[in-house]
């Protein structure tokens, strides 16, 4: 009955080179079934191996990360205009066309 509630697969960085990026995926993949009878362990492994992925249906829902990784993430967000300000961009010579299309007939 609680065959299916195995604890995820630990990932061995030196093998990590030789495994395929859906094997990685499945290492860090819980069923939603299971991250709810085991929420304590799945925040664990969330904060001790990286962000953990809970599927539905075989169908990724939701990803459990640390506190950590979130702010880490959630701080990354710049400003769209401090970027636009900050490149070369001014240096461009950038004119309108007057040109106004042809005409059609409707």
């Amino acid at each position: 009955m609680f065959s299916d509630l195995t604890p995820p697969v630990a990932v061995d960085m030196v093998r990590l080179t030789s495994l395929t990026r859906k094997e990685v995926a499945m290492a860090n993949t819980w069923q939603l079934q299971r991250a709810k009878a085991e929420l304590s362990k799945l925040i664990d492994t969330s904060t001790k191996k990286g962000p953990q992925t809970v599927t539905r249906h075989g169908r990724p829902v939701a990803v459990v990360m640390s506190a950590a990784d979130y702010q880490h993430l959630a701080s990354r967000r710049r400003d769209f205009k401090v970027f636009l300000r900050r490149t070369p961009l001014h240096q461009l010579k950038i004119e309108r066309s007057r040109d106004t299309g042809r005409r059609v007939t409707l």
